[in-house]
């Protein structure tokens, strides 16, 4: 290949390889950022969390409407929504960093879709807040199954990041469809009635205080 070729000739023909190698990197490496940013603009038009793979809360939301819109067609029929809140999750970031804190929102997101049936639907309300929506669930089911996943879905196994290990807890308010309850409805009175598991101390579980 270098027959004939003088040391600087060989030397010059090194760097433009080595140039072209480097080049070929970058461009590689800018076609995967672009891809990337593809990839996240995909999941953010189908709805899905880039971080934790479940649906993003307006799609949630839709499922919620949708149920309240069924349930008022039929008389007798209702259902329960879950908000999910993890304990504590400054300390979790503060403990494994932002990274490890990624890490626990997506493997608990993971745990809670696997543990629900096929028609519940689960969404990503917000940074540590989750919502679910339980079809043909009454308040007392729903504490049960809210119980459930606090207890066997979430606490019961500790969550691995690297070398470290937490423990996670998480608290649930619940609310029960009422006919003349809107999404907003809804949300509010499980959110507050996941905000008294506070004062509770958390990592449990309140049912809706609606008279």
């Amino acid at each position: 290949m270098f027959e004939g070729m003088t040391r600087e000739e060989i030397i010059a023909q090194f760097q433009r390889t080595i140039e072209a190698d480097v080049a070929r990197k970058e461009n590689l490496e800018k076609r995967i950022k672009e891809l990337e940013a593809e990839n996240r603009q995909l999941r953010r038009l189908i709805g899905v969390d880039h971080l934790t793979g479940i649906p993003v809360r307006y799609r949630v939301m839709k499922f919620l409407e949708n149920e309240i819109a069924r349930c008022r067609r039929y008389d007798g029929s209702t259902f329960s929504v879950l908000f999910l809140d993890i304990d504590h999750f400054r300390k979790i970031n503060e403990n494994l960093g932002h990274l490890g804190g990624d890490a626990v929102l997506r493997e608990l997101a993971q745990r809670l879709q696997a543990a629900l049936r096929r028609y519940d639907a689960i969404g990503r309300y917000g940074g540590e807040e989750f919502l679910i929506v339980l079809p043909n669930t009454p308040g007392d089911k729903a504490i049960l199954a809210a119980e459930r996943l606090r207890e066997k879905i979430v606490a019961a196994k500790p969550f691995v990041y690297g070398d470290k290990t937490v423990t996670v807890t998480v608290s649930i308010g619940i609310s029960q469809f009422r006919r003349e309850d809107t999404a907003p409805d809804l949300i509010e009175a499980a959110d507050m009635a996941m905000f008294r598991t506070k004062d509770r101390g958390r990592n449990c579980v309140e049912p809706d205080s609606r008279p």
